[in-house]
C-alpha cells in the first residue's frame, strides 16, 4: 500500500455552536437552561467543545442573537416598529431586558 496525503480526508478541527465557528482554544460564552457558560473550543478532530458554569461576575456575558455583551452594556434593536434599548443585566444567567 502506498500512502498518498491528497487521499486523506481533509478534518476541520473546529469547532460550531450557535450558527458560529470557533477555533481550537478559542473560548466563548453561551446559555444554557437560564445559565451563563462559559465554553472551549476542543476540537479532537470532531468539533468538540466543552462548557462549564461561569461563575465569575467579572467575566459573565449576555447573548442576544448571536452577539455577546458584557454586564452592563446596551445596545439598540427594532422590535414591531419601535426602537427599544437592551441592558445586559447579568445576574449569572445572562439575563437581558429591553424597554
Amino acid at each position: 500500500m502506498v500512502f498518498n496525503p491528497a487521499q486523506m480526508p481533509v478534518v476541520n478541527d473546529v469547532c460550531q455552536a450557535n450558527g458560529q465557528t470557533y477555533q481550537i482554544g478559542q473560548q466563548w460564552y453561551m446559555t444554557n437552561q437560564g445559565y451563563m457558560l462559559i465554553c472551549t473550543c476542543e476540537g479532537n478532530g470532531t468539533g468538540y467543545y466543552s462548557c462549564a458554569p461561569s461563575n465569575n461576575p467579572a467575566n459573565e456575558r449576555c447573548v442576544y442573537e448571536g452577539q455577546s455583551y458584557t454586564v452592563g452594556q446596551t445596545w439598540q434593536i427594532d422590535y414591531q416598529g419601535y426602537t427599544l434599548t437592551c441592558t445586559c443585566v447579568g445576574e449569572g444567567t445572562g439575563r437581558v431586558t429591553c424597554a
